[in-house]
């Protein structure tokens, strides 16, 4: 029901584009969120209970308050180094929060970079607050990211934007911005996580349906799910205005893409990288292919692919294999390379990389020292950025003092008896393979070339 206070409250200190004249820098954009976590914890918070389920993110000392974290990962973040080697920019998902892209953020801090995680209006907050936020406000926000990060290393040493799910189609708007003339810091490259660059065309759907949820009676029309919070870094309740504002931005960048390719006005677009699980029920996988990486300058990007397990024991029991995914690659001359991270055969557990090379047909293959760990099928729109000794997500099993466990639950029973919604727990948490993500990340960026 719509009936709690993280459903209803608003809170004045959240940023907008309208408030720029107010908020212009890094600092004030920090004083502001200062005061919204203070009005946060005055208007939503309430004492822990002894409840059946007291692992509400919004009661105060609950096993997932992140406000009684030593660190709460909802806030923007900035990691500052002494001589920068460069400089990150990252940027989460949509109904996420920072702490999404802290993993990534830590490693490139440990590399000499200086690095901003940047928490975009409307999250790590209350889920209300995504209501009436548009992607115009989040764009404006990540300006304020961006040339923070430039001002921090000078004007002489590499600039990137990483990007996860939302994240990566603002940092890929971002970088259409700065080609069309906008006087923005430059960057040299992009690193995509699960891009939110092509969704199911629900926009007109969901426009009818916010219009309706302003009637008497029909409040609960403005969500298109309402669940227990029980996730301290992610709103487990979607507002349908959410989705609506990832579309539009998903579109007014495809849009912008085009008309630039059309114009031959793509060449200097940075360099870029892109990982993406074959099966992905959040972000249509072929998006990153035909609706972006298609338009790019030959040569200098790359896409990770990473299949489902071959060694499945029944085929029959999915239904959704990936392979209309690969079947869009196969036989193609493409001006992108692809990196198909796959067991190949389902005799086969140890993990290879199918290399192919852009504007080639023809692969090879390179081992790498990664096998699936029993009784997982594939990766997930949600796991990609999370290491599997993630505190939240990874594999700790749930219990214990301390922290909520959300990444390892392996509960059986009858069903509507768990608290957590089934769908959640079966939805795989962490990434088995993060290492040779990150390490594929940083040869992408010239700092590593080992496994």
């Amino acid at each position: 029901h719509v009936n709690e206070p993280w459903h209803l409250v608003s809170l004045d200190e959240e940023f907008r584009k309208s408030k720029l004249d107010a908020v212009a820098d890094f600092d004030a954009y920090l004083r502001l969120e200062e005061r919204l976590f203070q009005e946060l914890r005055a208007k939503v918070y309430a004492p822990s209970t002894s409840s059946r389920f007291d692992f509400n993110r919004y009661r105060t000392g609950s096993r997932s308050d992140p406000l009684g974290f030593p660190v709460n990962w909802n806030k923007t973040f900035e990691l500052p180094v002494a001589n920068p080697q460069g400089g990150v920019l990252m940027l989460h998902g949509l109904t996420d929060s920072p702490y999404s892209v802290r993993s990534l953020a830590e490693k490139m801090h440990g590399q000499g970079f200086w690095v901003v995680g940047l928490r975009l209006p409307g999250h790590g907050t209350i889920p209300a607050e995504l209501l009436d936020v548009h992607w115009q406000d989040w764009a404006a926000a990540v300006r304020i990211g961006a040339r923070r990060v430039r001002e921090q290393v000078g004007a002489d040493v590499p600039v990137y934007i990483f990007g996860y799910s939302n994240g990566a189609a603002l940092a890929v708007e971002y970088a259409i911005s700065a080609l069309e003339g906008e006087p923005v810091p430059r960057i040299k490259g992009l690193v995509l996580i699960s891009p939110a660059l092509r969704l199911q065309p629900t926009a007109i759907l969901a426009k009818f349906q916010l219009g309706l949820a302003f009637l008497p009676g029909l409040g609960k029309l403005a969500w298109e799910s309402i669940a227990p919070e029980y996730d301290p870094y992610k709103y487990n309740s979607f507002p349908v205005n959410a989705g609506e504002q990832t579309y539009r931005l998903a579109l007014n960048v495809k849009e912008r893409l085009e008309k630039m390719a059309r114009n031959n006005r793509l060449s200097s677009f940075p360099k870029t990288i892109a990982f993406q699980s074959v099966v992905d029920t959040t972000v249509e996988a072929e998006g990153v292919m035909d609706d972006f990486l298609i338009h790019l300058p030959v040569q200098t990007n790359t896409l990770v692919l990473y299949d489902v397990n071959q060694l499945i024991n029944d085929k029959g029991l999915l239904a959704n294999d990936g392979g209309h995914v690969k079947a869009r690659l196969a036989g193609k001359v493409l001006p992108f390379a692809v990196e198909l991270v796959t067991n190949m055969t389902p005799n086969q557990n140890d993990l290879r990389v199918v290399l192919r090379k852009a504007q080639q047909t023809s692969t090879s293959w390179e081992q790498i020292p990664y096998a699936w760990p029993l009784g997982i099928c594939s990766l997930s729109h949600v796991a990609l950025p999370f290491p599997p000794d993630d505190p939240i997500y990874g594999t700790s099993p749930l219990g214990g003092s301390g922290r909520v466990r959300l990444g390892n639950i392996n509960i059986k029973g009858e069903k509507n008896v768990f608290a957590i919604p089934e769908k959640n727990v079966l939805r795989l948490r962490y990434n088995p393979f993060y290492t040779q993500m990150e390490n594929r990340v940083l040869r992408f960026m010239g700092l590593a070339n080992d496994e």
